[in-house]
Order: structure tokens, then sequence, then C-alpha cells
């Protein structure tokens, strides 16, 4: 049975490479042969020539001076430089990243209490800022592309303000970034 489907396909084959040949050169061979192109007539030679005027000839080239060599200063100019950057702090441990993280979900149980919509999940990144003794100086909400009423970040930043960070949880940075889902 396997013989007589390749005879088929070898069959379908032809008659399709047969039928673009046809296609392409049809148009070709097939075409009536060209009608004899007259041969145009001859312009007839003018009579006169007018040139109303000669043309005129380009103006002589004025060498142009070389141009003078560049003056050095005598004095160079004092490039003013940056102050240097201050030491950065050293890097969070991964330990330290885990238990900020987990002082910051056990805390987040606080913010139960401010109302919001029933059924609504928010989706928060929270951005501390610490004093020198540790203390939560600055709180900022950015909620993406979900909005949150005046109300409710109020009542979030208040409540995310109040959290006092434990004596043995020392960040490295003074500002942490975390996020919460509500």
């Amino acid at each position: 049975m396997q013989p007589r489907a390749s005879q088929i396909a070898t069959q379908v084959a032809a008659m399709a490479m047969s039928f673009a040949v046809g296609l392409l050169l049809g148009p070709r061979l097939c075409a009536p042969p060209p009608a004899e192109v007259e041969a145009p007539a001859p312009c007839p030679e003018p009579d006169t020539r007018i040139v109303e005027r000669c043309p005129e000839e380009p103006p002589p080239e004025v060498e142009k001076p070389a141009p003078a060599k560049p003056v050095k200063p005598s004095r160079a100019k004092t490039v003013k430089r940056d102050p240097p950057l201050p030491e950065s702090p050293p890097p969070t441990t991964a330990e330290d990243r885990q238990r900020l993280l987990a002082w910051a979900r056990d805390q987040s149980i606080s913010l139960q209490g401010c109302t919001r919509d029933p059924g609504t999940t928010y989706r928060l990144s929270v951005t501390l800022t610490l004093d020198e003794a540790r203390s939560i100086n600055n709180v900022s909400l950015n909620a993406g592309p979900d909005t949150l009423d005046e109300g409710l970040r109020r009542c979030l930043e208040t409540r995310i303000a109040d959290w006092t960070l434990p004596d043995d949880l020392a960040p490295a940075h003074r500002r942490l970034v975390f996020g919460l889902t509500l």
C-alpha cells in the first residue's frame, strides 16, 4: 500500500510543478507577437539659433590664507572636582534581610484596623526611612496602578510610623523597602 501512496504523491507534485511553470511562462509563450513599431518621424532641423546671452565666465579663485595656529593658554584651567562620596554601609546579609521581612510581616497585623473596601486586595510597596536612633522617620506608600483613597493612605502611614524596630535588628541602611499585600 505504501508504494501506491508515494506514486500519488509524486504525481500530485509533478502536476503542481507543471501548473506553476505554466503560470510563470504561459503569458510569455502564448502572447501574440508584438506589432511592428514605426520609427518616429525625425525632428526638423531648426533654421536659426537664438542665443540671448553668453554664459558668464566664473570669477577667478581667490587664495585663502592658511588658518592661524591656535594660541596655547598660558595657564591650564583648574577642573572643579566633586567631593568624595561617603563610605557606603556594609551590605545587609540575607539572614538580616529575612529577619527584617519577618518583623514587617508580624507588624502588618496592626494594619487590619484601617477601613478598606471589602474583597479588594491592595499590593503596596512600603519605604521606611530611619533616623539615627533607628526609629521610623518617614513612611512612603506606593500602590502601583491601584489607587488608595486618602483616608486609607493616612491610616496606613500613621500605623506604620508607630512601628518600632526591635533592638536585635540593626539594618545596615537607613532606608528599608518591602512589599505588603492587604
